[in-house]
């Protein structure tokens, strides 16, 4: 025995037909600027149907998008880590090379359970969560000596993501988190705003800015496969 839903959307209705004791999804996709629309769902034959709805909302990340401060603050940098350790601009990059990404925060008070999530772009992943462990030359990486290394309570990293969560943040104050990504595929992508967040208020965030990386094809070594 089957049960038939008839689901109205924009002017078009859709008949959704469910198995006994199973589900369906629909999903309908609108752009930004587009008027709202209505969503109404009716049973065909008269009976009870439960549902279940999710709203998910993505910037447009080709166009700019700029730094937000909502009572937290965090700004993102990338380097091309060089042979000998030191920093340069993000530029001809390859596959294989080391990226040293940087967030400074800002926390203006104390705080409880913070947590920051930067995504990341999609031709790299994580290899280190301790930048200074990897011996670079460059673990300032910035002049300001106002900041403070982030000692998170808990880190972990993911295969599209870097999380840092601190339990307590003293007083507040300026912070740095660094950890090391690796290229891992050629392509021009760009990477989503990190954010920082209390974890318990999330009206109190703080977003950087979107970041376009390019990565042009392996470097072809000498005699290896000629």
């Amino acid at each position: 025995m089957s049960f038939v839903l008839e689901v109205a959307w924009n002017g078009k209705i859709q008949r959704v037909e469910l198995p006994a004791g199973g589900s369906q999804s629909v999903a309908f996709r609108f752009g930004p600027g587009e008027e709202a629309k209505s969503l109404s769902v009716a049973s065909a034959d008269g009976g009870t149907a439960f549902l279940h709805v999710d709203v998910a909302a993505r910037p447009d990340l080709s166009k700019p998008f700029e730094p937000r401060d909502r009572g937290f603050r965090l700004r993102r940098q990338y380097y091309k880590v060089e042979g000998d350790g030191s920093l340069a601009p993000p530029e001809n990059l390859e596959v294989g090379d080391l990226i040293a990404v940087s967030l400074d925060i800002t926390v203006p008070k104390e705080s409880r359970y913070v947590a920051v999530d930067d995504p990341l772009p999609a031709i790299c992943e994580a290899v280190n969560p301790n930048f200074q462990s990897m011996g670079s030359k460059a673990v300032a990486t910035g002049g300001n000596p106002r900041w403070q290394w982030w000692s998170p309570t808990f880190q972990e990293l993911r295969a599209d993501r870097a999380l840092f969560f601190r339990d307590y943040v003293w007083g507040g104050g300026d912070f740095r988190v660094e950890y090391l990504a690796r290229v891992i595929a050629p392509g021009s992508v760009i990477a989503a705003p990190a954010k920082v967040e209390a974890m318990y208020d999330p009206e109190t965030y703080g977003l950087s800015g979107a970041t376009q990386l390019r990565c042009g094809k392996p470097a072809v070594q000498a005699g290896v496969g000629q």
